[in-house]
């Protein structure tokens, strides 16, 4: 985790924002879009944390927009659709045990090879299928996808 995890406790060094750019292949995960920034799917508190895991590359996404635009913007104001679409996780959730909902590519979950953050594609979350896929449609009645 060391060399992912560099410089102020809770945010994404450079090589950490590389792997999750690459994540969604340089686009957001929710609309496609290229104007990208990474979100945490575990918060850093209003404080910042000293958990310096909250600036692994596995606890973030590549959302457009910022904390008050776009996609990010959306999983912000919409905390419970992000919690279901797998861009937010409750403050004890595991990053690498939870999937996250990926507009082009679908469901898929973080994984550690020898210590490097890879992406592996899953089948949809069983629990909540319901609603998830009302948070799915939600979602994209805001945030239409880009062509």
């Amino acid at each position: 985790m060391d060399a992912l995890v560099t410089g102020k406790p809770g945010e994404f060094s450079d090589a950490a924002r590389a792997a999750i750019y690459q994540v969604g292949d340089h686009r957001c995960i929710g609309c496609g879009r290229t104007d990208l920034n990474t979100h945490h799917r575990r918060r850093r508190g209003m404080g910042g944390t000293s958990d310096r895991g909250i600036g692994h590359p596995t606890n973030g996404v590549p959302l457009c927009g910022s904390g008050t635009l776009g996609c990010h913007s959306y999983t912000h104001s919409h905390p419970a659709d992000g919690l279901l679409l797998g861009w937010n996780l409750p403050d004890d959730g595991d990053p690498l045990a939870a999937p996250f909902y990926d507009v082009r590519f679908g469901w898929r979950r973080w994984m550690l090879d020898d210590g490097f953050p890879l992406v592996e594609f899953v089948s949809a979350p069983q629990h909540a299928p319901a609603d998830r896929l009302e948070a799915m449609r939600r979602f994209h009645r805001a945030r239409p996808i880009l062509g």
